[in-house]
């Protein structure tokens, strides 16, 4: 919904400069090849701060959603981008041959418009979800790393589109001011492998009362190693991993479980067997992202049927104990915590005292989490 709120908008504010566009470019072809790329162009400030998975992004605070939300809209402007530019670079190669002009491949601004759009024609490719299936560190670091590399190129194509440039460069710093603000290294995690299941449960040093309530039920946060250089952790692929504890309730406890695959999770489950033990590891851990009133959310429902199964359980469980948590009058925090086991899934004990008769709650949830 919020990509086709995206594109009405856009279509609704552009009718009028695109009526205005083709009274102009009816018997001007090079004026309506370079609108194009200078449309195209414009959008890369919006386009960048789509991305942004800091929750202070402006469009996340306005919109009230999350990066996982916007992403959507991220998607989708940049197929309108990449098709404009595409329309942009096929003219003009049109204009060069219809007129004789080939030698015009062999100036430097042309050169780099060329070498923009493969570097699009490459972030599209490995955009695909074929590809990010295969090897989503293959797609993540194109990704980030042809976007920074864009910018100085398209810089040298033209100069009527720095402005937008400038602001993209812009944007793009922020975002990755705001990433190094929000990750902390925890010099003292724990790293343990279920003997029975293919999840790996990470664990970070307790956290201060105040941290505690910085993080919630439903929340994610990115995890790296934190011994890569912090020049390099832009480009290196940050996994993330779902906050499977209630820090706030746990006294401080910051636990993230997750299935193991190919990359750095097997490498995490190398190491902890290599030890034969748990391993503690410095870790840098990034976040916590994600909307942060599921809880409220849930309190403002009659009923709330929790369904999860997998690992799947460490998105649902958390939300599950704070609402008991919420709805009990006893101080103690419900007994409801995720354990990783094999076979049929477990529903979590708790105590909870009577709900209220505004929030009445039947839940029902899995707390282990089978492997797959």
């Amino acid at each position: 919904m919020l990509s086709i709120a995206f594109w009405v908008e856009g279509s609704v504010c552009q009718q009028p400069q695109c009526a205005g566009e083709a009274m102009l470019t009816r018997a001007d072809y090079l004026h309506l090849t370079k609108r194009f790329g200078i449309v195209a162009a414009s959008q890369l400030p919006l386009h960048y701060l789509l991305s942004l998975k800091t929750p202070f992004s402006p469009l996340q605070v306005l919109l009230g959603r999350s990066h996982e939300t916007l992403i959507n809209a991220h998607q989708l402007l940049g197929r309108i981008i990449i098709t404009l530019f595409y329309a942009h670079v096929v003219l003009y190669i049109n204009f060069f041959i219809q007129n004789n002009l080939l030698a015009k491949f062999l100036e430097f601004y042309i050169i780099c418009g060329l070498v923009a759009i493969v570097a699009y024609t490459v972030i599209a490719t490995t955009a695909l979800d074929a590809v990010r299936r295969w090897s989503y560190r293959v797609f993540y670091t194109l990704h980030v790393g042809l976007a920074l590399a864009l910018l100085p190129t398209l810089f040298f194509h033209v100069h009527h589109i720095r402005i937008f440039l400038y602001e993209t460069a812009l944007i793009y710093a922020l975002h990755t001011a705001s990433r190094f603000l929000s990750a902390k290294t925890y010099v003292d995690c724990t790293i343990a492998v279920s003997p029975t299941t293919n999840l790996v449960e990470i664990t970070v040093p307790r956290l201060s009362a105040t941290q505690a309530l910085g993080w919630h039920a439903g929340q994610h946060a990115y995890i790296s190693d934190a011994t890569v250089s912090p020049f390099l952790r832009p480009f290196r692929t940050a996994n993330p991993f779902t906050v499977s504890s209630v820090p706030s309730a746990d006294n401080g406890k910051l636990a993230f479980v997750a299935r193991i695959f190919d990359g750095y999770t097997a490498k995490m489950v190398q190491q902890t067997r290599s030890a034969a033990t748990e391993t503690r590891v410095p870790l840098l851990v990034e976040g916590p992202y994600g909307l942060a009133h599921h809880s409220h959310t849930l309190l403002s429902a009659q009923r709330v049927l929790f369904v999860a199964g997998s690992v799947g359980a460490t998105f649902i469980v958390p939300l599950y104990r704070q609402l008991l948590a919420d709805l009990s009058p006893s101080p103690a925090a419900p007994d409801g915590r995720l354990s990783i086991s094999s076979g049929r899934s477990r529903t979590p004990t708790t105590r909870a005292g009577r709900c209220p008769p505004r929030a009445a709650s039947d839940a029902a949830s899995s707390s282990g989490c089978k492997s797959g």
